[in-house]
């Protein structure tokens, strides 16, 4: 039992690490996610970050989105970027993003994350659907990925959309707590297409 659990194990992994490069090369469904010369196309709901040259990859020709909490509330939730876009195929809908905070700061957290409106194709609720967690640990870049968190399956809604968004959150009640957003993607997975259609 134990033997065929790993093997069945160790085949998830190597079909997994054989379509990698496949999910590698999809279309990213948000604009400027990689925050290559600023922050445009993007919302700023509760505050405004600042572009930074720091980027993920140590490119001297891209950079990210520096947000900062400086609220004096304990326990604040800024969501400092947002972006909305319409789904019109049916699919897996994978969340991405990298973060970076720096150590010796306040006690806080770097978020992404995303909700679902199956009625709307701008993004105005109510929502269907959410998930997201912190981007760990602090003093390096580390990301946070969905899954495959969002199956749109036929028949698609009317009208629907996915909002990605990005929140900086603060424990303590006064100092602050801040870091950078990059290579923020949402990809429909094209690998199981046929499934859907």
């Amino acid at each position: 039992m134990y033997r065929a659990t790993f093997l069945c194990c160790a085949a998830i992994a190597l079909l997994a690490l054989a379509f990698a490069p496949i999910c590698a090369s999809a279309q990213n469904l948000l604009s400027n996610g990689d925050f290559d010369t600023d922050l445009s196309d993007w919302q700023f709901p509760d505050a405004t970050p600042n572009w930074s040259s720091f980027d993920v990859d140590g490119s001297p020709d891209s950079g990210s989105a520096y947000a900062l909490n400086m609220e004096a509330t304990a326990g604040t939730q800024l969501v400092v970027l947002s972006q909305c876009v319409p789904i019109t195929q049916a699919g897996l809908y994978i969340v991405r993003a990298y973060g970076y905070a720096d150590t010796g700061q306040s006690n806080g957290d770097l978020v992404a994350g995303f909700k679902y409106d199956l009625n709307h194709t701008d993004c105005s609720g109510p929502y269907s659907g959410l998930g997201g967690n912190y981007i760990r640990p602090h003093g390096q870049w580390s990301s946070y990925s969905s899954g495959n968190a969002i199956l749109i399956s036929y028949p698609l809604p009317a009208s629907m959309s996915i909002e990605v968004y990005l929140r900086v959150d603060k424990t303590d009640a006064g100092g602050s707590f801040g870091g950078n957003f990059d290579g923020v993607s949402l990809i429909r997975d094209t690998i199981f297409i046929d499934g859907f259609e």
